[in-house]
């Protein structure tokens, strides 16, 4: 709580520049970052999906598997529930493939249902994820 770790994070993606020190992260890597904000999401989730660069099929298949219904698909994230919106960023990271990715307390207004797969989807990952998360069991 307040000892750096989102910054820490954001350092990784080049957006906190208030650092001293060397980072080095090969410039090829593909970085995924899920931060804890959504307020920036005014767009369906079609757009959402593509201006991430994510698989279309790949990510209404995760919600599909999250419990999300498909009438949620034609609404504007705006009119989406907190956790509804966590789900669809985080769908949307995992529809793509990254050498890294970053997520910033992914579990906030997770579901139980939802939180146990994706539990269970990066124990099963081969990728590098590095989380900040207050959730001790999901640690």
């Amino acid at each position: 709580m307040g000892c750096g770790k989102s910054s820490l994070l954001k350092v990784i993606i080049g957006e906190n520049k208030n650092y001293t020190g060397e980072l080095r992260i090969n410039p090829q890597w593909d970085i995924i970052y899920v931060n804890q904000q959504f307020h920036f999401l005014h767009c369906s989730l079609k757009e959402c999906i593509l201006s991430q660069k994510g698989d279309i099929s790949l990510c209404f298949a995760i919600l599909r598997k999250w419990g999300c219904s498909c009438s949620m698909f034609e609404r504007n994230l705006e009119a989406l529930s907190h956790g509804q919106k966590r789900k669809v960023m985080i769908a949307c990271a995992l529809s793509r493939k990254a050498h890294l990715y970053l997520f910033d307390e992914i579990l906030n207004y997770i579901d139980l249902k939802a939180r146990v797969m994706i539990e269970d989807m990066m124990k099963d990952s081969v990728a590098t994820i590095l989380f900040v998360e207050h959730d001790t069991h999901f640690i």
